[in-house]
């Protein structure tokens, strides 16, 4: 047996998204070893500390350089203050505020970095907390954090990567063009393999270099967005050596003005442009309603193990006014309109008719009347669309 469900989308109809505070992002600990007031400067190698090491693109690493300038790296320590594109790198590099840091001003915070547990996970981490920028400047200052968190629960060697915001208050050092810590070559955060050419995987937060963005009430500031439903908040899961995300673009920017996001899974509600770590495979993306525009149908995605995978979706805009009438007397005048065709026998056959009005002073535009479920593609007959 087949059933049949025609949905019509009539008017999209707005939710109220609650924001969430960044207050106390930073998690305590993480702060029994010190590096000294410096510019420019790393550790020495420094022990993870968890059971396994961990496998970071395929290579196993019990150890890392902790570099002053927002920024673990393995192999190598980075003393590089200027920002550049993750994908260019030479080292294996996990950067939660790539830019020139210089803790040598009297006021600034310093680098600290120790471990501790994160959900009953062993966890290493850094926290930059009120750190001034190069050179020695302390008129702004910004607070943020690294963590490293084992998950050999899973399988030996996985581990989450979670970057955490509390303030932002400037983006780039005097020697990266910058003045007053504000413009010239601005701050970049993700991650890299550190390989080159087509060998290369990485990752950069959207807004990376971009002046402006990073900053506390920027487009993309880092303590109020997140990909992971806490504002200031950034997770990446790395799943047998690798990372996968799912980025999801919307469009046109009013209806992402007038409050179109995006979830993977039934998960937290994203912004347009944000990338999400997901497992490979098929996951199932829905939208949130944006006044105005007609709200989109979910949509299957595959996305392939180790890659970044990209969809872009359009939210249409409502013009005029809509009733259905579907058989006989149901009459919808807003809102959505889900007609059950019922269950159909192999081999029969069955018709359904009904009629779209437009009462309304203005022209219906984008009218999107769509065939869902198992079996869809067999029928026909006055379809505009089919999911």
């Amino acid at each position: 047996m087949k059933s049949l469900i025609i949905a019509i989308t009539l008017a999209a109809v707005t939710v109220g998204l609650t924001p969430h505070s960044h207050a106390a992002v930073l998690l305590p600990g993480f702060d029994s070893e010190t590096l000294a007031a410096n510019d420019d400067s790393s550790t020495g190698l420094v022990n993870i500390g968890f059971a396994n090491p961990i496998n970071f693109f395929g290579t196993n690493y019990s150890q890392l350089f902790v570099n002053n300038n927002g920024n673990v790296t393995f192999n190598a320590a980075a003393r590089t203050f200027t920002p550049f594109g993750l994908a260019g790198v030479t080292v294996p590099i996990i950067a939660a505020f790539f830019a020139d840091v210089d803790t040598r001003g009297l006021g600034s915070g310093l680098t600290q970095y120790g471990n501790g547990t994160v959900n009953g996970h062993a966890a290493f981490g850094i926290t930059w907390r009120d750190v001034g920028y190069y050179s020695s400047h302390i008129d702004k200052l910004n607070t943020f954090q690294l963590l490293l968190i084992d998950r050999n629960d899973r399988l030996a060697g996985d581990f989450d990567i979670q970057f955490n915001y509390d303030k932002i208050q400037w983006e780039t050092g005097d020697a990266s063009n910058g003045s007053g810590g504000i413009g010239g070559t601005s701050a970049g955060a993700g991650y890299s393999n550190g390989l080159s050419g087509v060998d290369n995987v990485s990752s950069e937060l959207t807004g990376s270099r971009v002046p402006g963005s990073f900053l506390d009430g920027g487009p993309d500031a880092l303590v109020s967005n997140s990909n992971a439903g806490r504002a200031g908040v950034y997770f990446y899961e790395v799943r047998s050596g690798n990372i996968t995300e799912l980025k999801v673009t919307l469009t046109p920017a009013g209806a992402v003005a007038a409050g179109a996001q995006w979830q993977v899974d039934g998960g937290s509600f994203q912004s347009s442009g944000t990338s999400v770590s997901v497992s490979p495979g098929s996951h199932t993306v829905t939208f949130a309603p944006a006044a105005g525009f007609v709200t989109p149908a979910s949509q299957s995605v595959t996305a392939v193990s180790n890659q970044t995978t990209s969809l872009v979706v359009n939210y249409f805009p409502v013009s005029g006014n809509i009733s259905v009438e579907q058989p006989a007397d149901t009459l919808l005048t807003s809102g959505s309109s889900t007609v059950d065709f019922g269950s159909l026998n192999a081999g029969g056959s069955k018709t359904l008719s009904f009629t779209v009005r437009n009462p309304g002073s203005l022209n219906l535009t984008n009218l999107s009347l769509l065939v869902i479920g198992a079996n869809r593609a067999e029928f026909s007959g006055g379809i505009i669309a089919r999911a």
